[in-house]
């Protein structure tokens, strides 16, 4: 279930990143608006310039395939993590 998976998404940027991340995509899930939890998450990540592990970037590129989203966002976090290994 794309919820479940967008949950354990927060969870793990919970962990290594700025928690407010986790929190915004959590309250977004529950609301009922996983394609919004998504969104905003990458919108926050590419303003803050935020470089995020290649494996989580993976996720949300497969997350916004099936919400089917514009790759654009993920497709930019994946270019600030190839530039700044």
């Amino acid at each position: 279930m794309i919820e479940e998976r967008l949950r354990a998404l927060a969870e793990r940027l919970r962990e290594s990143y700025d928690p407010q991340y986790a929190d915004t995509m959590i309250e977004e899930v529950n609301a009922g608006e996983p394609e919004v939890a998504l969104e905003i998450l990458l919108a926050q990540l590419d303003d803050d310039e935020v470089r995020v592990d290649p494996g989580l970037v993976d996720e949300m590129e497969s997350l916004g395939k099936l919400l089917e989203l514009s790759p654009q966002r993920w497709e930019v976090l994946r270019e600030r993590t190839r530039r700044n290994p």
